[in-house]
């Protein structure tokens, strides 16, 4: 074949037939069209693949939840001893929770919304610290470390129950490094008591009432130097007394608010369902600056329920004298008490609280006309005791002329730890001052007989200063006299008694073992710079010649004229026998019933006797 035959068949060979190219294009097309349909559905696929992970990861992610507990439990809580104590928190729907503590454990399964609550029998665990606590739901675990098991109080109310130890530190409400607990740097520094411990729960004010506690809270806390500042001082010196006495670990659940009314801690359909507060609940909704009514249990109460405890100790009321109608306090405060009893499910548990203290200016004269409004809330409280397992400390002794804020907390500690001593914990003594019961006329006199005498009527000196030393300082003492330092009376003893003993003492360097030279420094301290009534402008107290016992002072009575004077007044056994010798024919009695009173009438066992009115309608 020749050169040109070859590129001529080369030519034939690469020509392209029409239909053969047109075959050809075709099917192209379709293979691109093929591909771009495909690519599309693929994507569409993934788009739909896509959406259907993110609805089923939101759905799983909704279902599966992570373990939680309520922010009331935290590391070093205290659990209460001897009973069911109620754990609860969250976790994935269904799924079974157990909590585990000193190889006991409790289990149960969750509901469907993830809420969980299991009830763990404490009664087999001793009463102390340092337990591990364990809850476990699938894969997930929380320990909590350095818990406790002992008794939980809940301590509330307003600002004199809010007050810290240190009411200057940064975070307080109102801080005035003038007004501060009495020697409370002393106390900061001898404050190391691990087995006191304490959760704070942050004011708050919701609408409605909340199942956890709301917003940022913080943990249990134990009592340390470095801690002890911020601590309410009342439930410090009730605990320190407690732990002391018991030797068991004290938990106390502070939760105040200061300038709060009782409304504000009762559930508002308490008040709806009351035929008498039912005609209240609109106006104090409407009330210039109660905008609290009611929120307070929302946000404060509410949410710690059913957390197992021994009881309450509530100091409050002063804003209810002040800003409210005295009268009716008692209702008030029994329909809360009541209700808070029964929300917790814990049947009666015990109920103390501090009656009011002496406040503002001694009135110029004896029973003044017009509305005094501190002693008549004070008398709605005495009879807040009708309720069952109720206490209640008296402390007009321990008011501060110039400030509704006494610094004195110590005292007011100690009374509330002697009365739940005896009345909870059912120790020998009396669990509280006495209490006016009958009045009897005897020709000019009236006698006036008073039950809870305990070991019997005494006048006090305010002046000198009739503070009686709590378990602290006993168990201060105590260590003193087991090292043969000091010799110590087998009864109550005054601050002025226990100050004359340590200052015939002199303690050896080094201490004798068992002998803490802090404690005993603090206890100096107290006793040097006690301030009882050392204030001029309270009223004078009569002092008696020498050789004759103390007057009695706050006593008055009246004729039926309406008239009223201060009365001579005498102990004979369980009565105090009054008089006066411008009446003749008295008909009624009263007993430190001023705003600042007067009053010395204690029992032996240190605490004092209830205000009183003969005349006044239970």
């Amino acid at each position: 074949m020749t050169m040109q035959s070859k590129m001529v068949t080369q030519q034939n060979s690469l020509a392209v037939n029409p239909l053969v190219e047109l075959n050809n294009t075709d099917k192209k097309e379709r293979r691109d069209h093929t591909r771009t349909c495909v690519t599309a559905i693929l994507c569409q696929l993934i788009v739909i693949f896509a959406v259907y992970t993110v609805v089923v990861a939101s759905a799983c992610a909704g279902e599966k939840a992570e373990l939680a507990l309520a922010p009331v439990f935290s590391d070093c809580m205290v659990l209460q001893r001897g009973t069911l104590a109620p754990i609860w928190g969250r976790t994935t729907p269904g799924a079974s929770v157990v909590v585990c503590i000193a190889e006991k454990e409790a289990n149960t399964t969750a509901d469907a919304n993830g809420d969980w609550l299991i009830r763990l029998d404490t009664r087999p665990l001793a009463a102390r610290s340092g337990y591990e606590l364990k809850v476990i739901s699938g894969n997930n675990s929380i320990a909590l470390q350095d818990v406790a098991v002992g008794d939980v109080w809940v301590a509330s109310g307003q600002s004199n129950m809010y007050f810290p130890l240190d009411n200057s530190r940064p975070g307080v409400p109102f801080p005035n490094p003038t007004l501060q607990a009495d020697n409370f740097k002393q106390e900061i520094t001898a404050a190391n008591a691990p087995d006191i411990r304490w959760f704070d729960v942050k004011p708050v004010q919701p609408e409605t009432p909340q199942l956890n506690l709301p917003g940022a809270q913080g943990c249990w806390q134990t009592v340390s130097p470095q801690t002890a500042a911020g601590m309410t001082a009342v439930g410090y010196y009730f605990a320190r007394d407690l732990q002391q006495s018991l030797k068991v670990p004290i938990g106390i659940l502070h939760s105040t608010y200061p300038g709060s009314k009782v409304q504000s801690w009762t559930r508002r359909a308490v008040w709806e369902a009351d035929p008498i507060l039912s005609q209240r609940v609109k106006g104090a909704l409407e009330e210039t600056g109660m905008q609290t009514a009611f929120r307070m249990w929302n946000g404060m109460i509410a949410p710690l329920i059913p957390y197992a405890i021994t009881g309450v100790i509530w100091y409050q009321g002063e804003t209810d004298a002040d800003r409210d109608v005295p009268e009716g306090y008692a209702h008030r405060f029994q329909s809360m008490i009541r209700d808070w009893r029964a929300q917790w499910g814990q049947g009666d548990f015990p109920f103390l609280w501090v009656q009011l203290p002496g406040s503002g200016q001694p009135s110029q004269q004896l029973m003044p006309d017009g509305n005094l409004n501190w002693p008549v809330l004070r008398a709605e409280q005495a009879a807040a005791l009708q309720l069952p397992r109720t206490g209640m400390a008296v402390t007009f002794d321990q008011g501060d002329p110039s400030n509704g804020h006494p610094p004195h907390k110590r005292e007011i500690g100690r009374r509330l730890a002697q009365i739940a001593l005896v009345k909870v914990y059912n120790q020998p003594g009396a669990g509280s001052g006495p209490v006016f019961a009958e009045q009897k006329r005897e020709g000019n006199k009236l006698r006036l007989r008073f039950t809870d005498v305990g070991s019997g009527l005494v006048a006090a000196d305010r002046v000198a200063g009739c503070r009686f030393v709590g378990t602290w300082g006993k168990g201060v003492l105590a260590s003193l006299a087991a090292a043969k330092l000091v010799d110590v009376p087998d009864r109550v003893l005054t601050f002025g008694e226990v100050r004359g003993l340590l200052d015939k003492m002199q303690l050896p360097k080094p201490p004798p073992a068992g002998i803490d030279p802090i404690q005993v420094k603090a206890l100096r301290k107290t006793l040097e710079t006690d301030p009882v009534f050392a204030d001029p402008k309270l009223p004078p107290i009569r002092k008696p010649a020498p050789g004759t016992p103390l007057a009695l002072e706050g006593f008055a009575i009246c004729g039926a004229d309406g008239k009223w004077e201060w009365a001579d007044a005498e102990i004979d056994g369980d009565c105090v026998v009054v008089s006066n010798p411008n009446i003749n024919e008295p008909v009624a009695a009263s007993y430190a019933w001023d705003n600042m009173p007067r009053g010395n009438l204690i029992n032996r066992d240190g605490l004092w006797a209830v205000p009183f009115r003969t005349d006044r309608k239970k």
